[in-house]
């Protein structure tokens, strides 16, 4: 295990981060980023519906006992309205997502 700030946050054993891939960033590549000992991103765009994005959150912690991120577009986009950004942030702060360790 290499000790970094990074580590240390997340509780993972490399300091190695999988950004969030716009229609790859799913819970099966967060998952096995994450036990692989990395830090796997979710990506919320991909996600249409609250039903969905729930869903991939749920699907990920089935997958993986580590910490993940979710990761939220602020660049402008004709296929994400301000709904869906409002729904991605409300899911996240309702307890969906939980902090590092």
């Amino acid at each position: 295990m290499i000790k970094t700030k990074i580590t240390e946050m997340f509780g993972s054993e490399y300091p190695i981060i999988c950004g969030a891939m716009m229609w790859l960033g799913v819970p099966e590549l967060v998952a096995a980023v994450n036990n692989a000992g990395g830090i796997g991103t979710l990506t919320a765009a991909i996600f249409q519906t609250e039903e969905e994005f729930r869903g991939a959150i749920q699907r990920t912690r089935e997958l993986t006992d580590k910490a993940f991120m979710v990761g939220v577009t602020i660049l402008p986009s004709i296929a994400i309205t301000d709904e869906h950004y409002k729904m991605y942030l409300r899911v996240c702060a309702e307890g969906q997502c939980r902090g590092w360790k």
